[in-house]
């Protein structure tokens, strides 16, 4: 019987969990059951395929948001296009249409591009000739969020008028979930943190996290700290706002000196910034192509480590065949004892046979001692 391939197995378990499943619907735990097993049958995501052999994997700096940025980048500052259509770049750069637009949402809120009203998912691209005004209005104006430094209140209940401002700030919160919002929210966060002294224009992904769903909960720091679930999420968001941000050269990656953790040191319009808009620059810049121009998994450094491991396992030359080394012989069988009247006829005459004289000195000689040690040599059969 053979054994049955990948995909025939994921299929019967696929079908055992849905004959499993009541024609009524699921339930909380059905759910969770059917997932798991749906999970169970579904290939591993790691450096190996479906038959359990080593594939090629990319770093997941490879297939950042910043580095397709900085080809998203290239690709109009050189002068490909005027106007940007989602589906057109998306298939050009080798990417899902989400990851573009993701893009351009944060490019749209420092008016790098503008979205046309007449024609869906297409914008047209401004380059640095309005970043510059965006910046000083967004400096001029009244910051949307403030930059929440002080310490949370644990367990203080603020009363109907507190509760009434959440529930408006919950309101705005849903229109604003686009992550346009999010980055001209960001973008204020950094201007106010280059104007605070403590802080230097440095500013951490878990600060302004905090900050920004202080002001979505509209009680302040009155109502302790926020939920880590919804700080994680929030960071996640803040972190792509980032990658597109240090591909326009407006803000760098730094260390907090007090914990070691990375943070964002704001820069604003530089020199750099106006490269990236250069055409001649961005002709003459060399972009990493995006994905190693595969569409491998990403893995991990240890999972690409061990990838790389196991090709050179299959690359090295196998070992020389095993030899055995020969038996050594066996012994060579005594032979049998030979008669006495042989070995007399064998020994040598006692012309050449030289005798020990074991006698102690001073002692006389006799026949019997004389015949005792020729008994011995071999010479004669009987002592006398």
């Amino acid at each position: 019987m053979t054994e049955s391939t990948f995909p025939e197995r994921a299929a019967v378990e696929r079908a055992d969990c849905e004959a499993k499943t009541p024609p009524s619907g699921l339930s909380g735990k059905g759910a969770a059951a059917l997932l798991q097993c749906l999970k169970a049958s579904a290939p591993a995501p790691d450096c190996a395929d479906e038959f359990g052999e080593v594939v090629e994997g990319v770093s997941r700096k490879d297939k950042s948001l910043g580095l397709l940025c900085d080809n998203f980048l290239q690709l109009f500052a050189s002068g490909y296009s005027h106007t940007v259509e989602l589906e057109t770049v998306a298939a050009r750069l080798g990417v899902g249409r989400r990851r573009i637009y993701d893009i351009v949402n944060v490019l749209e809120s420092l008016d790098v591009v503008l979205r046309l009203e007449d024609r869906a998912a297409s914008y047209e691209w401004l380059g640095l000739s309005r970043l510059g005004e965006c910046l000083r209005r967004l400096s001029a104006l009244e910051p949307p969020v403030k930059l929440v430094l002080e310490e949370a209140v644990e367990g203080k209940e603020n009363g109907d008028a507190e509760e009434g401002a959440a529930m408006e700030k919950e309101k705005e919160g849903r229109k604003e979930k686009s992550i346009r919002e999010l980055s001209v929210k960001f973008v204020c966060l950094f201007l106010q943190a280059a104007s605070a002294t403590q802080l230097n224009g440095t500013l951490s992904l878990d600060l302004a996290a905090r900050s920004l769903l202080f002001h979505e909960r509209g009680v302040g720091v009155a109502g302790g700290e926020p939920d880590p679930g919804a700080m994680k999420t929030k960071v996640r968001r803040l972190y792509d706002i980032c990658n597109v941000l240090t591909s326009l050269r407006m803000i760098e990656k730094v260390k907090l000196a007090a914990t070691c953790k990375p943070a964002f040191k704001w820069l604003g319009l530089t020199s750099d910034t106006k490269k990236v808009f250069d055409a001649v620059e961005a002709k003459s810049r060399i972009v990493r192509q995006y994905g190693g121009g595969t569409n491998a998994p990403v893995c991990s450094k240890r999972k690409l480590a061990q990838a790389a491991e196991g090709r050179r396992a299959v690359l090295k030359p196998p070992p020389p065949p095993h030899t055995e080394a020969p038996l050594p012989a066996p012994p060579a069988s005594r032979p049998p004892p030979r008669p006495a009247e042989v070995l007399k006829a064998e020994a040598p005459t006692p012309s050449h046979r030289r005798v020990v004289d074991l006698t102690p000195a001073g002692t006389p000689r006799s026949a019997s001692s004389a015949n005792t040690l020729l008994f011995l040599a071999g010479v004669v059969a009987t002592p006398s």
